[in-house]
């Protein structure tokens, strides 16, 4: 990973931008390093350079976010993948979902609920503390 960042370090310093591609894969290659903070440095970085992310940014991080117990931020961009009027897996929403309850987050994860049933993409359950038997 490093020679990739340093590579794109290289194109910056000769006035040369990476592109949304380019800064996805090197987002990817953290996250398969298992690097939290890393790969959301580079998430970052499409927004610093005034890249708009691709659908593929948000399903390389998102399920990397879950995986990592990040569920606020993984949550904060399932909303923009709404908002984009993109295509979420279910499955994913599902843990996003599900590990905002587990962390008592329970108003986050109705917003989320909401969201998507707006949007009309999902037809959604969300199983609270409370409704577990």
């Amino acid at each position: 990973m490093s020679e990739a960042v340093e590579l794109i370090d290289e194109m910056m310093t000769s006035g040369i931008k990476p592109d949304v591609f380019t800064l996805n894969y090197v987002m990817k290659g953290f996250c398969k390093a298992g690097n939290l903070e890393e790969a959301k440095r580079w998430y970052g970085e499409i927004a610093k350079n005034e890249l708009p992310p691709i659908r593929a940014t948000y399903m390389i991080i998102i399920p990397f976010l879950v995986e990592k117990g990040d569920f606020e931020m993984a949550a904060e961009l399932c909303k923009v993948v709404f908002r984009r009027r993109w295509l979420i897996e279910p499955a994913l929403l599902q843990q996003v979902m599900e590990g905002l309850v587990k962390e008592s987050k329970i108003e986050e994860a109705t917003e989320l609920v909401e969201l998507a049933k707006l949007k009309g993409k999902f037809q959604i359950t969300l199983e609270l503390p409370s409704d577990k038997k």
